[in-house]
């Protein structure tokens, strides 16, 4: 006995709703709503900047690891936060691929850049970590 309707394959193939709040980091607040590019944008934001394992409130799937990173030298920043953030991204449905990595370092401070791709279009995103 089916208790929902059957799903059809439009349906499976139509983009599930990605609207959600619109946070400003600059003034700390929330405002509005957001959706498609600018959501995924968010989220990724806020999945790279969550240290995975550190808070109660989300899964073990949410976050990344980089805290094991501090001190380490340069290739092998490079190499581990390379695989940390396509593991974090992994799981959000949204994204289908993550690359273009580039790694630029500045004293103690490293940036990656790099793209993601989703159904509805592509991102460029950047992640600095410091004590590097």
């Amino acid at each position: 006995m089916q208790l929902t309707p059957a799903a059809t394959a439009a349906a499976a193939e139509k983009p599930k709703p990605s609207k959600t709040w619109t946070i400003d980091t600059q003034k700390k607040r929330i405002s509005g709503t957001i959706d498609g590019l600018d959501a995924l944008r968010q989220a990724v934001f806020l999945c790279l900047n969550t240290e995975r394992y550190e808070h109660v409130i989300f899964s073990f799937d949410y976050g990344v690891e980089t805290k094991s990173l501090e001190g380490r030298s340069f290739d092998l920043i490079q190499r581990e936060l390379q695989s940390a953030i396509e593991d974090a991204l992994s799981v959000d449905d949204r994204i289908s691929g993550v690359g273009d990595f580039t790694f630029t370092k500045n004293k103690d401070k490293m940036t990656a850049a790099f793209t993601v791709t989703s159904g509805n279009g592509s991102v460029i995103m950047e992640v600095d970590r410091n004590n590097v």
